[in-house]
């Protein structure tokens, strides 16, 4: 485990996270792309949202466990797409009301990386994935605030209670 000013993290590649605006309270939110099989490795889109325009996601609230019982999953880091502007394009509801993803080609913008997260994390995740909520956004801090970045987990501590709250 690495430690920075006596906050242990989970050694992972950091500066993939762009930093947010914090004159625009922006938060990342994140999609778990679905799968048919639980088995199949976990995989996460992460976008960015304005906390007072985000669109509709779920507080994932969870205890981290153990920092070094970690399992690894993939992230795909969606630099300047925004989570609104992400939905319109990859979700679209059937006449049934149930909401389900439609292919985009923009792995041009997008980045995947290796991402190693707590196993109590990795099997929430797991779950919400193979329920509906896997369309969903979802706010989980672990994987939307910067671990490694004091200032902004110290700046966005402050909007902790306001993106629960947001959620839904």
């Amino acid at each position: 485990m690495e430690e920075s000013e006596t906050i242990q993290v989970i050694p992972n590649e950091y500066q993939h996270y762009k930093p947010l605006d914090r004159s625009k309270r922006q938060v990342r939110l994140l999609r778990i792309e679905p799968s048919e099989s639980p088995k199949d490795p976990l995989v996460c889109h992460l976008y960015w949202a304005d906390l007072d325009n985000a669109p509709a996601y779920t507080a994932l609230s969870y205890v981290w466990g153990p920092l070094d019982d970690t399992l690894e999953i993939s992230i795909v880091f969606h630099e300047g797409a925004s989570a609104r502007s992400a939905c319109a394009m990859q979700l679209n509801e059937n006449p049934h009301g149930r909401v389900e993803p439609v292919g985009v080609d923009d792995e041009a913008k997008a980045e995947v990386v290796s991402f190693r997260i707590t196993r109590n994390l990795h099997g929430g995740l797991r779950s919400l994935r193979m329920h509906e909520e896997a369309h969903s956004l979802i706010w989980a801090d672990m994987l939307c605030l910067n671990q490694s970045d004091m200032a902004e987990r110290s700046h966005q501590a402050s909007d902790y209670a306001r993106a629960l709250i947001g959620s839904h």
